[in-house]
């Protein structure tokens, strides 16, 4: 049943319906149920490209583009003053 929404749910809400489900003893067809109003929630909180999504939405989407940008193992050089200053 899960298989029939992959593609339109993303995979880690999937899980966790299917996790919640077995815990919950879901019937097939609650599982159907909760699956068809997942589906139709996911498709209403999308968002469209060009739509105003307000400040704090901004700041979350924009906050892991730039600063977080570098990989962990990655050396950073400060130069500040003339000076360079490395993680060393």
């Amino acid at each position: 049943m899960i298989d029939a929404y992959k593609g339109k749910i993303p995979d880690k809400i999937l899980e966790d319906v299917e996790r919640e489900s077995k815990a919950n003893n879901l019937t097939k067809a609650q599982m159907k149920e909760v699956l068809e109003r997942v589906e139709k929630i996911y498709e209403e909180v999308k968002i469209n490209p060009g739509e105003s999504i307000g400040i704090v939405t901004a700041e979350s989407f924009g906050e892991p583009g730039t600063q977080m940008c570098v990989r962990y193992d990655e050396k950073i050089i400060l130069k500040y003053e003339n000076i360079c200053f490395t993680d060393n």
